[in-house]
């Protein structure tokens, strides 16, 4: 759940909507995922922009918000499971 929210989340500077957004101007696939002895976390982009992209995917790993809002979606969308 923390891998997950990590990208969710939205950053410090960043509400989760306002990082979307980014992503999606810069065509950027930014995850972050976590299984039970490792976690990961990847940014796919286009040689163009890419320095914008690693400072979106530094801003996620460095600084996550942990949004209230999308955590609660995320917690009842896995209790449906």
């Amino acid at each position: 759940m923390t891998a997950a929210m990590m990208r969710q989340g939205g950053t410090v500077k960043l509400t989760p909507e306002e990082f979307d957004q980014k992503a999606d101007f810069l065509a950027a696939i930014v995850s972050s995922s976590a299984g039970p002895t490792s976690a990961t976390a990847a940014l796919g982009r286009h040689h163009a922009g890419v320095r914008e992209g690693l400072d979106l995917f530094f801003d996620m790993v460095r600084n996550p918000r942990f949004d209230a809002a999308r955590l609660e979606v995320h917690k009842s969308t896995r209790s449906r499971r």
